[in-house]
């Protein structure tokens, strides 16, 4: 499947994904899928943090948090797009940083604006 586009789209795949893989109940999956949107504007914060320093070990670890992260909620593309990141950031920086931006960009546009954000 491709990568979800919207915000209902990614959690409707999430909600899914969390119990077939988990065998969650609906109520555990609507818990579990509260929790994996915290994690989500974790990792976007995380990149943003990153994406400014611009080093190194900075976006691998970003990258090896959303690999994990995408991955439990059953978004592999996603996923292999923060792993292929954090494989370049030590001898890739700059590549990895464009990488990290256009996942950054992906993932912002899964989560509706807060607050803080709009």
């Amino acid at each position: 499947m491709n990568s979800p586009q919207t915000y209902e789209a990614w959690r409707a795949h999430v909600r899914r994904h969390l119990m077939a893989a988990f065998q969650a109940s609906p109520a555990s999956a609507d818990h579990l899928l509260t929790v994996a949107e915290a994690t989500l504007r974790q990792g976007v914060e995380n990149l943003s943090h990153a994406l400014d320093t611009k080093k190194a070990p900075a976006l691998a670890k970003t990258g090896h948090f959303l690999k994990g992260a995408l991955a439990n909620m059953g978004l592999e593309a996603l996923a292999d797009q923060a792993a292929h990141m954090e494989a370049l950031a030590a001898t890739q920086p700059e590549e990895a940083a464009r990488l990290g931006e256009a996942l950054r960009h992906t993932l912002g546009a899964l989560l509706p604006k807060t607050d803080e954000t709009a």
